[in-house]
């Protein structure tokens, strides 16, 4: 083993450098994915309060869109009726 330039010390020191170098490296990885997914966890809350405010806004919507047809209706109704009284009298 002395002829390929190696000892088993230097090849078992060399092998552990690198399990060290990978387990930094898994380390990082995994303190990276933790962080992602604290980020997508408030990512996901925050549409669910979005999704609750948008339908507020849709009911919303829809209440108003339901109150002016009845104001139109009411309005329409009361113009007829009122140009068939003037109509009449004249």
């Amino acid at each position: 083993m002395a002829s390929e330039g190696y000892t088993i010390k230097e090849m078992l020191s060399k092998v552990l450098e690198q399990q060290e170098k990978q387990l930094e490296q898994n380390e990082a990885i995994r303190i990276s994915q933790a962080i992602s997914h604290v980020h997508d966890e408030a990512t996901n809350k925050h549409l669910a309060q979005l999704n609750g405010k948008v339908a507020t806004h849709e009911k919303k919507i829809n209440n108003f869109n339901t109150f002016q047809t009845k104001v139109m209706t009411v309005w329409g109704v009361s113009i007829a009726v009122v140009t068939t009284i003037i109509s009449r009298i004249i």
